[in-house]
């Protein structure tokens, strides 16, 4: 029994420092809706963006964390339009995410990015 319970308070330990590193590293205008812990150190964080450039700037900040030795974007999909404030885009071009002409097509529309990312712990 003892076993378990220290298991148990190690986990919840861990998703505590994630929870504190995620809310250091959230950029305003990134949106999240869900958490969730697949297996011991490997989450998932879903949300939306106002553009791939706030998605890239994030993803940088969650890297730049102690906690993380693996940050990695599964998915990022334009949906309908934005139901939340959206604010300049940050961050910076190139990489795994899409290229300007989706960029400018998303600010046109005022469309919204919805994104999934992958998460593994140290």
């Amino acid at each position: 029994k003892i076993k378990i319970l220290k298991g148990m308070i190690e986990e919840s330990n861990l998703h505590l420092g994630i929870l504190s590193q995620l809310g250091k590293a959230i950029p305003d205008d990134i949106w999240l809706n869900n958490f969730s812990t697949q297996e011991k150190g490997v989450s998932t964080i879903s949300g939306y963006a106002p553009s791939y450039p706030a998605i890239e700037d994030f993803l940088t900040r969650l890297e730049e964390t102690s906690l993380f030795k693996e940050v990695k974007l599964l998915s990022a999909t334009i949906v309908g339009e934005a139901n939340f404030p959206r604010s300049s885009p940050g961050g910076h071009g190139g990489g795994e995410i899409p290229g300007p002409e989706l960029e400018e097509r998303n600010q046109e529309e005022k469309e919204s990015i919805s994104f999934d990312i992958g998460l593994t712990s140290r």
